[in-house]
C-alpha cells in the first residue's frame, strides 16, 4: 500500500476463539492451521490495502484508509477460512470493526481510545461473527452492495467503555448467520459501575489475577492508595463475568466509618431483603449458600479487622462464592492469597525517548489516554517526549496522580507541569517520615493540584468533601455557600472544579461526587481551615429538611421521594452520625424519627434500630414527644424482624409517655401498633380490642389516613379470628375513606 491509514482509521481486530485450547489439545495440527490462518488474514488485508500493524500469537490487528475495505477483507476472510475447515479441527475467527482517530508514530497507532473500542467489539464476538461499532456502519451502511446487510443487536454494555455501544453483526452469503446472544456486561446481573473512562495496561498482570482467583475463593489486591485497586479489580470482574451465572458485585466499603454496616452495605448491594425471624447474615447465607457469585470487597483497610472475619464467615458457608478484596494490607483470613498491585511501568527519563520507545510504557499510555479525554488537539512528539517521561517517573507510576497531571494539559505544556512537579516535589521531600513513600508522593500531587485552584475553588473544593456519595447543585448551594462564597457562585465554580477533574458529573443522575482519595484530603483543609463543625451542622440543617419533608410520602410523588431518599442515603446516615457525635440526642429522635417511614419502606431495618438503640440511651436529653415517637419507630422495627416481646416493651413504653402527655392521637398509634403485634402473636381477641379502642381514638380527629389504616389493621384481625361478615365489613368502609 502507498500510505500508511492515519487520521480517520478503520481497524479490524481478530483472533481465534478457544485458540489455547486448540493449541494442547491439537499442537502440531494447530501449527500448521495457524500458517494458513495468517496467510489467509494477510492476503485478504493487503488485497484490500489494509495494513497489518501487529501480530501477538493468533490475534491481527490490521488498519484501513475506509471501512468497505476492512469488511470486506473480513468477509472474505471468513469465507476462506470456512473453506480450509474440516470435521476434525475447525478454526473459528472472531472479528471486530471500528472507525475513529488515531495517528500512526514510530510502529504503532496513537489513539488508546479508538483502539480500545475495536478490541471490546472483538471480544463479544464468537468465532465466525463479524461485528462493527456504530461509528463504522454510520460511514458505510449506504456503500456496500445489496449482498452485505447488517443486524442490529442494539445498544451493549461493552467492558471498560464509557457508554453503551450499538453493535451490528455483518450478514453476507457464505457467513454464518445466528450466533447465541453476546456475551456483554448486561447479560449477567451486577452492579459494577459504569466506568467514565477506558482501562489501559496490565494485561499480563490481569491474566496472572485470574489464574490465581481460578486456584483460591479469596484473592486479595494489595497496594498503596491510589495505585488502581480498585479499577483493577473492577475489570477482573468485567473479563470474570460469564463464569458467575449468579453475578458480580461490588461493595463500597470506603464511606463507612462503622464496622456494623458493612454487613447492611453488601445486603443492600446484592438487593436483598429482610426476612422476619432471622438476623441479615442468617439470610444472607442462604442466598449465598449455593450461588455461583463474585463479590469484591473495596476498599477494607479501615474496617479490615471486620471485613476478614465477615469474608471468612461467608467463605465458610458457601462453596462457590469467590470475592476479590482491596486492601493496603492482607486480611489474614484461612486460604487467603494475595496479590500486590504496583504502579504502571515508568520510562527512565535519562534515557532517549522517541515518542514510539516512550508509548510502549503503561504509565504513558495512561497519560496520552486521559490528556486526549480533556484537550483532544493534544499530542507527543519527540520535541517533548522527554518531559513526558520525567512526568511518569516523578509520579512513580501512580494512575491518579497521573490522571491528575494529565488533566493539566488543556492549560499547560508537559514541560510546564514537569517544572511545576520537580518544585513541588522538591519542597514536600522532607515531610513527614513516617508516612508511606508513594503516600508522600500521592499526597504532593495533590497539594500541587489544590495549590493551582483559585481561593474560591478551594473554599468549595473543600466543603464539597461533607457529602457522602454525592451531591446534587441545589445541596451544594445550601450547604456550601455563606459570605465567602454566594449561592449564585456555586455553578460556575463547580464547572472550574469539573474542569479540572477534581470533581465528576454523573449526567444520567444529575449528580456531583468526587473521588475518595481526595475526599480524604479535602476533609483534612476543611479542619485545618476551622471551618468542619459549622459545614457538617449545614449539612445537617439542609437534610433534615428534606427528611422532614417525607411527608411527600402520602402524595402524588411518593415514588419520586422514596428513589430521592435512596439516593440521599449515605448522607442522611453521614448527617444522624454526626448529630450523635455531637451529643445533639433531640436533634437526632427528630431526623431518625423523620426518616423511619423511609427506612421502613426501603427495608433499612437494621440501620433503624441501630439508629434508635443508640439515640434512646439518653433518655434525659430528649423531650417526651420526641422520645415517645422514637420509642414507637424502635418498636416497629422490632416487630418488622419478629421481635415481639422487645416490640411490645418499646410501644408499652411509648403508650405510657403518651398517655402523660395526654396525646390521644399518639395513644391511638401506640394501641394500633400494640395490635399489630398482638395479630402476628396469633391473640386475635386482644387484638381486636386493641384496634377498636384505637379506631375509636382516631375517629374523634377526622384524619382519614389514619382511621381508614386502622379500619384495615381491625379487618385483619377480624378475618383471621373467623368474624368474616364483620370483617368484610369494615374492609369496605375503609376502601369509602380512602377514596374520600
Amino acid at each position: 500500500m502507498s500510505t500508511i491509514p492515519s487520521g480517520k482509521v478503520t481497524f479490524l481486530f481478530t483472533d481465534i476463539e478457544g485458540s489455547t485450547k486448540l493449541a494442547q489439545k491439537f499442537p502440531v495440527l494447530y501449527e500448521s492451521k495457524l500458517h494458513k490462518h495468517d496467510a489467509i488474514l494477510k492476503t485478504a488485508i493487503e488485497s484490500r490495502e489494509g495494513f497489518q500493524f501487529r501480530k501477538i500469537g493468533d490475534a491481527i490487528c490490521a488498519s484501513f484508509n475506509n471501512a468497505e475495505n476492512a469488511i470486506n477483507a473480513a468477509i472474505e476472510s471468513q469465507i476462506n477460512l470456512k473453506i480450509e475447515q474440516n470435521v476434525e479441527f475447525i478454526i473459528k475467527v472472531r472479528m471486530g470493526i471500528h472507525t475513529g482517530e488515531a495517528e500512526y508514530q514510530d510502529g504503532d497507532y496513537i489513539g488508546y481510545i479508538t483502539l480500545t473500542r475495536a478490541s471490546r467489539v472483538m471480544s463479544v464476538a464468537y468465532g465466525g461473527q463479524i461485528l462493527l461499532t456504530q461509528d463504522t456502519y454510520e460511514g458505510v451502511y449506504r456503500k456496500l452492495p445489496d449482498s452485505i446487510s447488517f443486524r442490529d443487536l442494539g445498544e451493549r454494555r461493552l467492558k471498560d467503555l464509557t457508554h453503551p455501544e450499538r453493535v451490528y453483526q455483518i450478514v453476507s452469503d457464505g457467513l454464518q448467520v445466528d450466533f447465541p446472544a453476546l456475551k456483554t456486561l448486561d447479560a449477567r446481573p451486577n452492579n459494577l459501575p459504569v466506568q467514565l473512562t477506558s482501562f489501559v495496561g496490565r494485561e499480563k498482570e490481569i491474566n496472572e489475577i485470574k489464574n490465581l482467583l481460578a486456584h483460591t475463593h479469596l484473592l486479595t489486591l494489595i497496594g498503596t492508595g491510589g495505585v488502581g485497586k480498585t479499577r483493577l479489580s473492577l475489570e477482573i470482574a468485567a473479563n470474570l463475568i460469564d463464569e458467575f451465572p449468579n453475578g458480580v458485585w461490588i461493595v463500597e466499603l470506603a464511606p463507612l466509618t462503622d464496622k456494623s454496616l458493612i454487613l447492611p452495605t453488601l445486603f443492600q448491594a446484592l438487593g436483598l431483603k429482610e426476612e422476619p425471624k432471622k438476623t441479615i447474615e442468617e439470610t444472607l447465607k442462604e442466598y449465598l449458600r449455593d450461588k455461583k457469585i463474585l463479590i469484591i470487597f473495596d476498599n477494607c483497610e479501615h474496617l479490615i479487622d471486620a471485613s476478614a472475619s465477615l469474608v471468612e464467615n461467608l467463605l465458610s458457608s458457601c462453596p462457590n462464592l469467590k470475592i476479590i478484596a482491596t486492601s493496603r494490607e492482607a486480611l489474614k483470613c484461612s486460604g487467603e492469597q494475595t496479590h500486590r498491585v504496583f504502579s504502571l511501568g515508568i520510562p527512565n527519563p535519562k534515557d532517549k525517548m522517541t515518542v514510539g520507545k516512550l508509548s510502549q510504557y503503561e504509565s504513558v499510555k495512561l497519560f496520552i489516554e486521559r490528556a486526549l479525554t480533556v484537550n483532544s488537539n493534544f499530542r507527543v512528539n519527540n520535541h517533548n517526549a522527554p518531559a513526558l517521561a520525567e512526568i511518569c517517573y516523578q509520579l512513580d507510576g501512580i494512575p491518579l496522580a497521573i490522571e491528575l497531571a494529565a488533566a493539566r494539559t488543556n492549560l499547560l505544556t508537559l514541560e510546564k507541569i514537569n517544572e511545576r512537579l520537580s518544585d513541588r516535589f522538591q519542597l514536600l521531600s522532607k515531610g513527614k517520615r513516617t508516612a508511606f513513600p508513594k503516600q508522600q508522593t500521592l499526597r504532593a500531587l495533590i497539594d500541587w493540584s489544590h495549590d493551582l485552584l483559585s481561593d474560591k475553588e478551594k473554599v468549595l473544593f473543600r466543603r464539597l468533601t461533607v457529602f457522602t456519595k454525592g451531591w446534587t447543585l441545589n445541596a451544594a448551594e445550601s450547604v456550601c455557600a455563606d459570605d465567602k462564597i454566594n449561592p449564585e457562585e456555586i455553578l460556575d465554580i463547580l464547572s472550574q472544579l469539573f474542569d479540572k477533574s477534581l470533581i465528576i458529573f454523573n449526567e444520567d443522575k444529575d449528580r456531583h461526587h468526587m473521588q475518595e482519595s481526595l475526599k480524604k484530603y479535602g476533609e483534612e483543609k476543611l479542619e485545618t481551615a476551622g471551618e468542619n463543625i459549622k459545614i457538617r451542622n449545614k449539612h445537617f440543617d439542609y437534610f433534615f429538611e428534606m427528611a422532614k419533608s417525607s411527608s411527600a410520602l402520602l402524595g402524588n410523588s411518593q415514588k419520586d421521594w422514596i428513589n430521592r431518599f435512596e439516593t440521599e442515603y449515605s448522607n442522611f446516615q453521614s448527617a444522624i452520625n454526626f448529630i450523635i457525635k455531637e451529643k445533639e440526642f433531640n436533634l437526632a429522635a427528630k431526623i431518625a424519627i423523620a426518616l423511619s417511614r423511609n427506612m421502613e419502606i426501603r427495608g433499612h431495618i437494621t440501620e433503624g434500630r441501630r439508629w434508635f438503640e443508640d439515640i434512646l440511651k439518653w433518655k434525659d436529653q430528649i423531650s417526651p414527644v420526641e422520645r415517645a415517637s422514637a420509642l414507637q419507630w424502635a418498636g416497629t422495627f422490632e416487630w418488622i424482624k419478629g421481635e415481639f416481646p422487645r416490640a411490645i416493651e418499646l410501644y408499652e413504653e411509648s403508650l405510657a409517655i403518651r398517655s402523660q402527655l395526654s396525646d390521644k392521637k399518639g395513644i391511638a398509634i401506640s394501641l394500633n401498633n400494640l395490635g399489630l403485634v398482638a395479630t402476628s402473636q396469633n391473640d386475635f381477641e386482644k387484638a381486636v380490642n386493641l384496634q377498636e379502642e384505637s379506631l375509636k381514638l382516631f375517629n374523634e380527629f377526622s384524619d382519614k389516613p389514619l382511621i381508614a389504616d386502622a379500619m384495615v389493621n381491625l379487618s385483619s384481625a377480624l378475618y383471621k379470628q373467623g368474624n368474616y361478615e364483620r370483617a368484610k365489613f369494615i374492609m369496605e368502609e375503609s376502601l369509602k375513606v380512602y377514596k374520600d
